[in-house]
């Protein structure tokens, strides 16, 4: 479960109590849980356990790009403290702007760096019409942005920079400082509680080989079957993949086989006879 994607989860004092709240409810559940922010984190121990994505983008460039946002160097002080109260905290560096991050990428790194942070992620910049102009406004020279735009640009819709190299560049980085480079949110969340990655990155070419181990832990081959039965399915597992006969492959829709492959940690594929073989 992640908090902040929509929001800032600690933007008042209200707002962030409130937070606090829904974090100490959802651990009954059991499920990991994830905050991302680019405030300073509160010193409070219901924090314990929580993988806590600490926002940098910019370094000196901040006072431009973020002018209502603490100071980067702030926000991960507050990191180092919210470790100690038991937060996993992850640099976050989401989005890349191209012409802006990378230049200022080792001061982020090595400041996160002494403050104990031991992984970060990256991301890829999206844009909308809106978006160049606020950041042209904030003195951005937004040509090498426009240069990696792949699909023409919309009203109230967002596109992605293409930033495959500039993403490959960050993590090389962060790798030559003895950090985890991710290249997800999900792969944090996944490596501070040990689970498999939500997003089964390693199955579309996408993992990028951090401690984890996802395929170590995948469910076990009789808590698949059993899922399947419950669905109603018929199929059988083979390693990181599941097999479902041609009738359960036709009634299951494209969402839910999704959902099954999330919930297996396994590809869902179709087989070629009775009971997927």
């Amino acid at each position: 479960m992640a908090l902040g994607s929509l929001g800032e989860p600690f933007l008042t004092p209200k707002i962030a109590e409130r937070t606090l709240e829904y974090l100490s409810a959802l651990k009954a559940l059991g499920n990991p849980l994830q905050v991302s922010t680019k405030l300073k984190l509160p010193l409070d121990d219901r924090l314990a356990g929580v993988n806590v994505l600490v926002t940098v983008v910019a370094w000196e460039s901040y006072r431009f790009l973020e002018p209502a946002a603490p100071p980067p160097w702030d926000r991960l002080n507050s990191a180092a403290e919210a470790a100690q109260v038991g937060a996993v905290p992850t640099l976050f560096v989401r989005p890349i702007i191209p012409g802006v991050t990378l230049s200022e990428l080792p001061d982020i790194l090595d400041y996160a760096r002494k403050s104990g942070i031991e992984s970060a992620v990256f991301g890829s910049l999206r844009v909308s019409p809106q978006i160049l102009k606020r950041l042209k406004k904030a003195g951005v020279d937004v040509s090498e942005i426009e240069r990696r735009v792949r699909a023409p640009l919309h009203d109230g819709e967002q596109v992605y920079v293409s930033s495959a190299d500039l993403k490959a560049c960050a993590m090389e980085e962060a790798r030559r400082r003895g950090m985890i480079a991710l290249g997800s949110a999900c792969c944090a969340s996944a490596l501070a509680h040990g689970v498999p990655c939500f997003d089964v990155k390693w199955l579309h070419h996408m993992c990028t080989g951090c401690p984890n181990d996802c395929l170590s832990k995948l469910p076990r081959e009789s808590e698949v079957l059993s899922l399947l039965d419950e669905w109603g399915l018929e199929g059988r597992v083979e390693e990181d993949r599941v097999i479902l006969s041609p009738d359960s492959w036709s009634v299951l829709r494209g969402p839910d086989r999704h959902r099954l492959e999330v919930l297996t940690r396994r590809m869902v594929v179709r087989g070629g006879g009775p009971g997927g073989t």
